[in-house]
């Protein structure tokens, strides 16, 4: 389950692919402005929710890469809101 501990993978894989997310949403600006503790705030959100099973995401990442597959669910998570 993506957590809190995945912060700092997660960020990367946010800010790493941000020029792909504004292309996929060219009306948004998510992730400009992201830090650090904003991004610990929203993934502790989202542990809230995922225990509660209201929602959820797959992640997939290697040892030595960062969790850019988690961008799927963010993806799939801002279309739909």
């Amino acid at each position: 389950m993506l957590a809190i501990h995945d912060v700092v993978k997660d960020y990367e894989a946010v800010m790493t692919s941000a020029a792909h997310l504004r292309r996929l949403f060219p009306h948004g600006t998510w992730p400009e402005g992201l830090t650090l503790e904003q991004n610990l705030i929203e993934l502790g959100w989202r542990q809230h929710e995922f225990q509660r099973r209201t929602s959820f995401a797959y992640t997939t990442a290697l040892p030595t890469r960062s969790m850019n597959s988690y961008l799927l669910w963010h993806t799939f998570r801002v279309k739909n809101r």
